[in-house]
């Protein structure tokens, strides 16, 4: 039987992060499902029952707590992945330029898909920053207001002209 390491002495409490409003316990799980792991290697790697993860799971510091991690962990993919950019271009180069046909047209297909499905986002600033300025009434979705003080404001803050 496992006993739950958040289980402290009886006298004793658990110290919780005032910013993520977790336990050191509770954030190492959250960061290594986060990275892939599963709950059973999670609950195997800390002597945790599967159990107090699915609980933990429920608490809503912990789900934010995970995405946050899990946005982190993708980001950190995706800039390991920029980074093999330059390899990886000169690898379907090459099979472009291969002999057998079937490998040029898997990868120029691919490599059309790639392009297609590119989601840049906003590149105008000043549409942008609209965007941040115009808020939801009352939480109702449907009546938005544009705050233009606050619009002339970032544009000041950033040395935009109006």
């Amino acid at each position: 039987m496992k006993i739950d390491k958040n289980q402290q002495k009886p006298t004793e409490k658990a110290t919780v992060n005032p910013q993520t409003g977790l336990t050191p316990l509770q954030e190492q799980a959250a960061i290594l499902l986060a990275s892939g792991e599963t709950i059973t290697a999670v609950a195997a790697k800390m002597s945790l029952n599967r159990g107090t993860l699915y609980e933990w799971q429920k608490l809503i510091t912990f789900q934010c707590f995970l995405n946050q991690q899990a946005t982190d962990y993708r980001d950190n993919l995706r800039n390991g992945l920029y980074g093999l950019a330059h390899d990886a271009l000169q690898v379907i180069g090459g099979s472009l330029q291969s002999a057998n046909e079937g490998i040029r047209l898997k990868a120029a297909m691919w490599l059309a898909e790639k392009v297609k499905d590119n989601d840049t986002g906003q590149t105008d600033v000043r549409e942008a920053l609209k965007e941040q300025c115009t808020h939801s009434d009352w939480g109702v979705g449907d009546l938005l207001s544009f705050d233009a003080d606050e619009y002339k404001k970032e544009l000041k803050r950033l040395g935009l002209e109006e």
